[in-house]
């Protein structure tokens, strides 16, 4: 992904809508923690869009991404009612977005370092 695309990519993450809460307690619990990955994506991505630094990982972003992801997945397919699939779908959207993100921005990051 060149960096233009990496960039819009990020711009378009940017300006995607927040998942909501929820009054399950299982449901709430997994959007307090996509924050804090949002956040954490947040924190290793915009400092290199912006200003070209790249930070350390200092908690394994891409594993647990993936957890998060995995965990998205499996309350999608526990859903039951119609508004809880919808919920949890864009759970899985953003999630997948989050991966996405990072993934690409672990790109960059090792094809400005061969440069």
């Amino acid at each position: 992904m060149v960096a233009e695309q990496f960039e819009g990519a990020v711009d378009r993450w940017w300006e995607t809508a927040f998942p909501p809460g929820s009054d399950k307690p299982a449901y709430d619990e997994f959007k307090a923690d996509l924050v804090l990955a949002d956040l954490w994506v947040a924190d290793m991505v915009l400092p290199f869009v912006r200003h070209g630094l790249v930070r350390p990982d200092p908690i394994g972003v891409p594993a647990e991404l993936s957890a998060l992801h995995e965990r998205a997945i499996s309350l999608r397919l526990e859903a039951v009612k119609d508004s809880d699939r919808l919920l949890t779908e864009w759970y899985v959207e953003y999630a997948t977005t989050l991966r996405e993100i990072y993934s690409s921005y672990l790109e960059r990051v090792a094809a400005v370092d061969r440069s």
